[in-house]
């Protein structure tokens, strides 16, 4: 289930690491006041857009990623001066326990192989009565973003891969009582879990970046096709969006946190 990022920071940050920005303000939300400058680990920060926006909110950040050049890119960007960039993976983070005031991760705990492992280490790193907040895609309704991707799997006759799952015994229920049951299982207490909405704008040659890169559900499966069936995909998407200069596709996360008990 856990995706290979390596050698993606461009093709992610032009494309669905802009899908992932609309939920950064909710999730600094669930954070407490940055006057006292909390030391916060943004894990999985990706081309870390979370981490800059972090930054900016006032935090003392430390970021995050299991891939070397998703490190060395949100390092390269424009805010990210004064963060400490790093490369630790989040199912084992080299940090002792009680590190850090607070920790987010921003659609990362979707993406690990064992969800409440990675809970638990966001929650062993961060101090008692810490928060610790993160960001998934709930299963349902099935957002307009992946209603395109079933729209050009359908029509191209593409093949979805094995392995995209979890196995049952390690996954969990992609909504807010799911989340929060995460969460709570590892350890946390005031948890809660909401919605949060915006509309993603994007251009389809943005978004097929990400796809031809082998990023996310969609792009795993395309990487697995046959080349004429990649040729199809690819037809598929560009019939759908139609020659249209930008995209706009209504977007839907869940936001939840708790605290670490004193």
């Amino acid at each position: 289930m856990a995706t290979d990022w390596v050698g993606t920071a461009s093709a992610y940050d032009a494309s669905f690491a802009r899908l992932c920005e609309g939920a950064i303000a909710a999730l600094i939300g669930c954070l407490p006041s940055a006057d006292a400058v909390p030391h916060v680990l943004d894990a999985g920060t990706g081309t870390g857009r979370a981490a800059a926006a972090l930054a900016q909110a006032g935090f003392d950040v430390t970021a995050v990623d299991a891939a070397q050049d998703m490190v060395d890119y949100a390092a390269a960007q424009p805010g990210g001066d004064g963060i400490r960039f790093e490369r630790a993976d989040l199912l084992a983070l080299p940090y002792a326990d009680e590190s850090f005031d607070a920790s987010v991760a921003n659609f990362v705990v979707n993406h690990l192989a064992v969800p409440l492992t990675g809970v638990r280490e966001l929650a062993r790193v961060t101090r008692p009565g810490g928060v610790i907040a993160v960001t998934i895609w709930p299963s349902e309704p099935v957002s307009a973003f992946n209603a395109l991707w079933n729209d050009v799997i359908e029509r191209s006759g593409a093949a979805r891969p094995s392995g995209l799952r979890l196995p049952p015994e390690d996954d969990f229920e992609r909504s807010e009582r799911g989340v929060a049951g995460l969460l709570t299982e590892a350890g946390l207490d005031q948890v809660t879990a909401t919605e949060t909405a915006w509309t993603f704008s994007a251009t389809p040659e943005s978004l097929w970046l990400g796809v031809e890169a082998g990023i996310a559900g969609i792009g795993t499966t395309y990487l697995a096709q046959p080349r004429p069936t990649q040729s199809r995909m690819r037809d598929a998407f560009e019939a759908i969006v139609d020659g249209r200069g930008m995209l706009d596709l209504p977007s839907t996360a869940i936001v939840a946190s708790g605290r670490r008990p004193v």
